[in-house]
């Protein structure tokens, strides 16, 4: 199934109750791809990012707190200027909550470090007139391995500010 959109429009997408404990970034990247999907080595698509919010400005409220508020939904834009064609769109969420040895959270719980990973993707059709075609990065590989990426090796439970989004820059 391919979900039709038109390139600047709002993609809202749902997700079921979370943990207000999993707190972290919502980042949403899309990358073309040409023909049918069943045909796509998906380690071979060039994700570009498209939406990214992380530790809000009151530097205690992430991404995830506002999700919840707005009824676990999370929205991101298609850019205005992609060419036309078939994308897939990855929306992930990354909870930090066992993700350092310092962790308070991960110390009490006794689990297993680093942060998690919940990706949703889908497969949409971009109409307009753009001509658009930015460069991505793969998965695997769009982040270094979490103790070397500090918007992936993060206290949330102690660290305040600045909280650097992981991953490449946003279109």
């Amino acid at each position: 199934m391919i979900a039709p959109t038109r390139a600047g429009s709002k993609i809202s997408f749902q997700w079921n109750p979370w943990y207000a404990s999993h707190k972290g970034p919502l980042i949403s990247y899309i990358a073309q791809y040409e023909g049918s999907i069943d045909n796509v080595d998906p380690t071979k698509l060039k994700f570009f990012k498209v939406a990214e919010r992380g530790l809000l400005g009151d530097n205690k409220t992430w991404a995830v707190d506002e999700m919840m508020a707005n009824g676990n939904i999370s929205t991101a834009v298609i850019p205005h200027d992609i060419k036309p064609g078939n994308y897939v769109l990855r929306h992930e969420l990354i909870a930090l909550h066992y993700a350092t040895e310092d962790s308070l959270y991960h110390m009490k719980a006794d689990k297993a470090l680093g942060p998690q990973h919940y990706i949703q993707c889908f497969n949409i059709k971009v109409t307009g007139s753009g001509t658009a075609t930015p460069s991505g990065v793969l998965f695997p590989g769009a982040y270094k391995p979490f103790r070397q990426e500090p918007g992936l090796y993060f206290d949330i439970w102690r660290n305040v500010y600045p909280y650097p989004i992981p991953g490449p820059p946003l279109y």
